[in-house]
C-alpha cells in the first residue's frame, strides 16, 4: 500500500469518525431531554405556566419598547457650505486677508478690489469664517496621485459640482447653453479673473489650451476621449 493511499484512507477514516460522534451526541441529547421533560401533571401544568408567562413578556416587549425618553440626543445632520454671486448690495466693499494687507499697503500687490473678479464667487460657510493662517499639508504616495495637484492646485473648471453634488452650478463660468443637439455648447466667462501674475483670463486662453496643447501631438500624444470630436 503506498503512502498516499494510506493518507487518503486516514482522512476519510477521521471524517467517518466526525460524523459518527456527532450522531452520538445527537441520541444523547434526545435522551437527556427525554429524561429530563416532566411526567407528572403538576410539573406539565407548572411548564405550561412558565410557557404562558413567557409568551405574555414577548407580546409586551413592542409596548416596552414604544416608551422612550422624551428627551433624545439626535445627532443633526452635518452642515455644508453654500455657493453664491457677490451680493450687488456689498458693491465692491473687500476684506482681504492680513499677510495681504502690508503687501497692499506697500504696492508690491493691486488693491484686493482690482485682484477680484467683477462678479466674484462666494463660498459661504456654514457657521462662520475659521481664523485666518495656518499650514495646509496634503500628501500623495505616488503617480496615482497627481490629481491632487492638478484639481486641487494648479486647476478650477468653467462649472462645479454644488455641495452635495446634486447639480452642476457656475464657476469660471456664469452661464452657459447646450445648442445643436448637445453638440455646442456656449459659455459665458466670468468677468475679470485672473491668472496669479495678474493677467486677465479670457476665451483666448481657453482656444490656447485647445489648439496648442490638446492637438499637439508632442504634448498630447493621445487625447481624452471626453476632447475627441465625433
Amino acid at each position: 500500500m503506498t503512502d498516499w493511499l494510506r493518507s487518503k484512507l486516514r482522512t476519510l477514516g477521521l471524517i467517518a469518525g466526525v460524523f459518527v460522534g456527532f450522531g452520538i451526541l445527537v441520541e444523547l441529547l434526545g435522551y437527556i431531554t427525554w429524561y429530563l421533560a416532566p411526567t407528572n401533571r403538576d410539573a406539565l401544568e407548572a411548564a405550561a405556566e412558565l410557557n404562558r408567562a413567557l409568551t405574555g413578556l414577548v407580546r409586551q416587549q413592542p409596548e416596552l419598547r414604544t416608551q422612550a425618553p422624551a428627551q433624545l440626543d439626535v445627532e443633526p445632520s452635518p452642515k455644508v457650505h453654500r455657493v453664491t454671486e457677490w451680493p450687488v448690495e456689498r458693491e465692491r466693499a473687500f476684506i482681504e486677508a492680513p499677510s495681504f494687507e502690508t503687501l497692499s499697503e506697500s504696492g508690491h500687490l493691486p488693491p484686493v478690489e482690482e485682484r477680484l473678479p467683477i462678479d466674484p464667487l462666494v463660498v459661504v460657510p456654514p457657521d462662520q469664517m475659521g481664523p485666518y493662517g495656518g499650514t495646509w499639508r496634503r500628501c500623495g504616495t505616488g503617480p496615482q496621485d497627481v490629481g491632487i495637484f492638478h484639481h486641487r492646485f494648479a486647476y478650477d473648471g468653467l462649472v462645479r459640482w454644488d455641495p452635495l453634488v446634486r447639480e452642476v452650478i457656475p464657476n469660471l463660468a456664469v452661464s452657459w447653453e447646450v445648442t445643436d443637439g448637445g453638440r455646442t455648447f456656449t459659455f459665458q466667462l466670468r468677468r475679470g479673473v485672473r491668472w496669479s501674475d495678474g493677467s486677465l483670463f479670457t476665451a483666448h486662453d481657453i482656444l490656447f489650451w485647445y489648439d496648442d496643447v490638446v492637438q499637439n501631438t508632442d504634448l498630447t500624444p493621445v487625447v481624452p476621449v471626453e476632447y475627441r470630436v465625433g
